[in-house]
Order: C-alpha cells, then sequence, then structure tokens
C-alpha cells in the first residue's frame, strides 16, 4: 500500500512538504520492558491520522475485536510439580530454525511513515532475535534496502498492484535481493473501507497503478508466481477448511491464516477459531502461519496449544512442543516495531515454565 496522511489531498501543482517524522527517544526506548509500554509511547508521539490508519480496522471492527476475544476468552489449565528446568520454544519454518515462535507479520509502508528506516529496523530487530520478517511490497525506504540489512534471507510478500508485467518485475526484484520466500496476500481483492481514515478525512489511497488487477487474481495466478520465483509460496489470508485445500492443491509450502488484522472484510471468524479446520484440511502437508490479535507471549501459547489439540513433553525435556509443521506468527497490528519488541515475549514463554500446559478451558468473559 502507498498512502498519504493528512487532512486534504494535494494539489498538482502542489509541492508535497518533507515527511516529519514522530519524536523518538532512543534512550527511552532503550529501557522498554513490555510491548504495552511500547504502544503506550506510540499513542503518545503518533500525530492522530497515523495512530489511527495504524491501529484500526475495517467497517465497525467487529473481526479486529473479535481476533483478541477468541485468544481472550481461553483459559489455560496448568499442572504444577514438573520439572521445567530445561525449556526450548525454538521452532522452523521452511527449514530454517528460528529462537521462537515468534516473527514480524508484513505491515505494509507503516513503519516508512514512523521512521526514515522503516522495514530496514524491521528486519534488523527479527534478525538480532532470531527470528524473520515478511517484507511487504509496500515496504520503505525499499524491499531491496530491506534485504541488505541484514545477512539472513527474508520473506517477501506481494501485494499485486498492476498486470502481470508489473508483477513479474517485482517478483524479480524481490529474488535478486535475496529473500527465500514469496508469500502473497490473497484476502485483498478490494481495500478495506477503514472508518477512521474516512471519519478522520485522512487521505488514504493506493499509490499507483490498476486495482483491477488485484480484484482478478485466482489460483492459477499462485502456480505462475511460484514457478517465476523458483522459491516456497506462502499463500496469506486463509480463513477456510476449502481455501487451506485449494491452497496446497496449486502448490503453497504454507498456509498463513489471516483476516488481514481486521482490516479487510468486517464481520468474519477470528482467526483462532477457524485455526483448527485449516489444520485439519492440510493434514500435515504445509506449514502453517497465524496472525490476528496475538500481543503475548501467553497468546503464543494458547495458539500453539490449539494447533496442536494438546502440549506435550519434548525428547529433551522441554515443557511444550512445537511441531515442525506449525509456526505462529505474533501479529504487531496497532504496535510500533523496534528492536525490544521481542525480548519481552521471549521472558514471557520462558516465564510460563513453572506449568505445563496440557489443555485449555473455554471461558466466557
Amino acid at each position: 500500500m502507498a498512502q498519504k496522511f493528512g487532512k486534504a489531498a494535494l494539489s498538482s501543482k502542489q509541492k508535497e512538504k518533507p515527511r516529519k517524522y514522530p519524536r523518538i527517544d532512543e534512550r527511552a526506548a532503550a529501557n522498554f520492558v513490555s510491548l504495552q509500554e511500547i504502544v503506550a509511547t506510540a499513542r503518545r508521539n503518533l500525530p492522530q491520522d497515523l495512530w489511527d490508519h495504524l491501529s484500526g480496522g475495517s467497517d465497525s471492527e467487529t473481526t479486529l475485536l473479535r481476533n483478541r476475544q477468541a485468544l481472550d476468552s481461553l483459559a489455560l489449565r496448568q499442572r504444577v510439580l514438573v520439572d521445567v528446568r530445561k525449556i526450548d520454544i525454538t521452532t522452523t519454518l521452511l527449514g530454517r530454525k528460528l529462537a521462537s515462535p515468534v516473527f514480524l507479520a508484513p505491515v505494509g509502508g507503516f513503519v516508512g511513515f514512523a521512521h526514515p528506516e522503516g522495514a530496514c529496523n524491521v528486519a534488523r530487530a527479527a534478525v538480532a532475535h532470531g527470528t524473520t520478517a515478511f517484507i511487504s511490497t509496500a515496504a520503505k525506504p525499499s524491499l531491496e534496502a530491506a534485504a541488505a540489512a541484514v545477512k539472513e534471507p527474508l520473506i517477501f510478500q506481494l501485494y499485486v498492484r498492476d498486470d502481470r508485467k508489473w508483477v513479474e518485475d517485482i517478483l524479480d526484484r524481490a529474488k535478486a535481493a535475496g529473500y527465500r520466500a514469496l508469500c502473497v496476500c490473497v484476502d485483498r481483492n478490494y481495500y478495506g473501507r477503514r472508518e477512521r481514515d474516512i471519519i478522520g478525512r485522512a487521505n488514504v489511497r493506493e499509490g499507483f497503478g490498476d486495482p483491477s488487477f488485484q480484484m482478478a487474481l485466482n489460483w492459477k495466478d499462485l502456480v505462475w508466481m511460484k514457478e517465476r520465483m523458483k522459491l516456497p509460496l506462502i499463500v496469506k489470508g486463509v480463513a477456510t477448511a476449502e481455501d487451506a485445500r485449494l491452497s496446497v492443491e496449486h502448490g503453497a509450502d504454507v498456509v498463513y491464516v489471516s483476516n488481514h488484522g481486521g482490516r479487510q472484510l468486517d464481520g468474519v471468524a477470528p482467526t483462532l477459531r477457524v485455526l483448527p479446520e485449516v489444520v485439519a484440511a492440510v493434514g500435515g502437508r504445509v506449514e502453517v502461519l497465524l496472525d490476528g490479535g496475538v500481543r503475548r507471549g501467553g497468546d503464543v501459547v494458547k495458539a500453539v496449544v490449539v494447533r496442536t489439540s494438546k502440549a506435550t513433553r519434548r525428547s529433551d525435556g522441554s515443557y511444550i512442543r512445537f511441531d515442525n509443521n506449525s509456526a505462529v506468527l505474533i501479529d504487531n497490528q496497532g504496535e510500533p516495531v523496534g528492536t525490544r519488541i521481542f525480548g519481552p515475549v521471549a521472558r514471557e514463554l520462558r516465564a510460563k515454565r513453572f506449568m505445563r500446559i496440557i489443555s485449555l478451558a473455554p471461558e466466557v468473559l
């Protein structure tokens, strides 16, 4: 996405002023101890139109709220007096080891509006903490700059902006930049109606191209895209068992359960609720990722338990098993990204070592 923020659109004769980035106190940022502290600080520093676009959802924001409520509605059943001195929260994604079942979702050009280094900082943060990041078509300063900022290959996410020639060119750019997988966003055939932007009169628009090509995207397109890249294919935006099966049939190596953070079609089910049917549909043939409302280490534990039906003990003595055919994505929807984002989550995951999670119990809140 390429958006501009402001109360009125610029005329063709007006020259756009250089962007003024929010003030960032680097010393204070170095001392953040929780994601919630990062969010609170961002809320104080970001202009209202950017905050609304960053944290809002589509229409009534029902799906945005459901993603979070689905996680809150589950309770952990703890077991005590289990030896958990050895703990292992590592997992793999497409054959590469991750330090934890947490990585950074694609967030378009958002971070580029908050900091000139944009996606470069996202990439550095992910790699510094032993995980990976999805870098999208709209990444700022560019998809090449983000890839060059780190020594580990990242994952490229495609938004279709124009015709096949345009898609081929950007896929070639991503491959030349060293990305190790292609993620195609399939739940954005029409730009979401985001009422916070509309009410705030924010000038949010597509930057270029013909949106009809995104509208016409179909399963056959995934086949030639994968053939063009000759890299693993991730299909992002799957929310039903039917589409999960079709994804596998058309060459997906990873099925990514997502509803665009509640920013596209409003009123759909939360991702955590549809995760079991997707997992059952793919039958272990591909890996499964998930995003939507995940903000704490405890949320990651819940998603993993839902994915595997129950937690089991690893041969190395760790208290929970992260199956190689699954990985769980922590969504930073509405949350700024920085080098401190992973530490609090990893610490929270390890803090739960005093108990052995064996199942979940539904709770009415």
